[in-house]
């Protein structure tokens, strides 16, 4: 057999072969994909050149994913939060200041229900929203005199790349529960009301409750090494509308999307908090008082509301709904917070 026969023959064969393998595939049969077309290509490609590859490529798809989320939940009203991360542990570090203005502040409000609670205790927290019994991720028993002279806390949060609501309180805790978060929400603006009643009428008006109260309140939400906070305090509903929509999905299985944004909605609607401030460092928590230094007359008797300055003394509504409080007097001379007798 000459060399032109057997080229022949061996070319017959690779034919036979290739038409034997097409007649084998089924019809559903997938093609088969070059290993750079896969969605983890840049992985794939990182670990033909070592470990050390792989990781970067790893960490430049989880920078890009969490920026993408970043503008998305700042589109939605959250800020970015300035926190450290050692470890499997978000670290948050927050402070607080006393801002100064010629109206009754949450620092008056807290500061006169104390004191006519002298069992109670002011209870400061980071817990978790929407889950019903969870413990805090951390608690701090405070005083009023802390509060004005600027106390530092440091949270700490388990990181997950599951979205986590989370909600800072300072509450009113006679009961002793070491928590805050399924307390009701002191209706603050009734408080104010009623404080520039007392300022305005001869000193008489209607005594804060004193029963266990959500005094001050900020929702944020953890996430993948990160910590977000709601910065506008006065969002519209369609805002928690959007908010809860965003959430779904990204919780765990026992966070429920629509108790955690509720619970954030309707505290913030009665609690009123000033937003708050971001630092380099963490975030600043703002806490109003009253100064008769601020004030034209000297004095607090008709002084601004935050909806601005009334031609007469608003009328006052009860300071709690759900708990009569007593009629009580002080002098009319003695304007100032630290004159609100109990």
């Amino acid at each position: 057999m000459d060399n032109k026969t057997k080229i022949l023959g061996i070319i017959a064969m690779l034919v036979l072969v290739v038409i034997a393998v097409i007649m084998g595939r089924k019809p559903g049969d997938p093609r088969p994909v070059r290993p750079d077309a896969t969605p983890d290509a840049p992985l794939a490609r990182a670990e033909k050149k070592g470990s050390g590859g792989k990781a970067q490529a790893a960490k430049a798809l989880n920078k890009n994913t969490k920026q993408r989320r970043m503008e998305i939940e700042a589109k939605l009203g959250f800020s970015d939060v300035p926190v450290t991360v050692k470890g499997d542990t978000i670290k948050l570090a927050v402070d607080f200041a006393v801002e100064t203005r010629c109206d009754w502040g949450d620092i008056d409000v807290m500061e006169k229900t104390l004191a006519r609670a002298k069992k109670s205790k002011l209870l400061l927290t980071l817990e978790p929203l929407g889950e019903r019994g969870a413990k805090p991720f951390g608690s701090q028993v405070i005083t009023i005199s802390q509060l004005r002279s600027g106390i530092k806390k440091e949270f700490e949060v388990p990181d997950s790349s599951a979205l986590r609501p989370l909600g800072i309180f300072i509450c009113l805790d006679a009961a002793d529960a070491g928590s805050c978060a399924a307390k009701p929400n002191a209706n603050m603006m009734h408080a104010f009301n009623d404080a520039r009643r007392i300022a305005a009428h001869d000193g008489v008006g209607k005594a804060p409750s004193h029963s266990d109260r959500v005094f001050f309140f900020h929702a944020l939400h953890a996430q993948d090494s990160s910590i977000q906070v709601i910065a506008d305090t006065t969002m519209k509903a369609k805002n928690y509308d959007a908010i809860e929509k965003y959430y779904d999905g990204k919780l765990e299985q026992r966070v429920s999307a629509n108790q955690a944004i509720g619970q954030a909605r309707d505290t913030n609607e009665r609690v009123m908090s000033v937003p708050p401030v971001i630092t380099k460092s963490g975030l600043r928590l703002l806490l109003p008082a009253a100064d008769r230094a601020k004030c034209p007359a000297g004095h607090l008797a008709a002084p601004p509301t935050r909806e601005g300055t009334p031609k007469t003394p608003p009328a006052a509504p009860d300071m709690a709904k759900d708990q009569p409080a007593s009629v009580w007097k002080m002098p009319a001379k003695d304007l100032d917070p630290p004159g609100w007798k109990k």
